[in-house]
């Protein structure tokens, strides 16, 4: 993943965040692997509020691998 031309993130919405498990992925990479590559976000949910989670979580975290 740290060669590639762009990553495309999609996880389910859970408790009104991203799964443990998608965290986890990301956890285990080098925090500077992702500077500057383009990321697309998305998320499953229940109904159009869990659109948030991409506001309030995913885009926090790609923030803080400078995505």
């Amino acid at each position: 993943m740290t060669g590639a031309d762009g990553v495309i993130a999609v996880t389910p919405v859970f408790t009104a965040s991203y799964s443990g498990l998608f965290k986890s992925f990301f956890d285990l990479i080098d925090p500077t692997a992702l500077t500057g590559t383009p990321v697309l976000i998305g998320a499953t949910g229940g109904t159009a509020r869990h659109s948030l989670v991409l506001d309030h979580a995913l885009r926090p975290l790609f923030a803080y691998l400078r995505a």
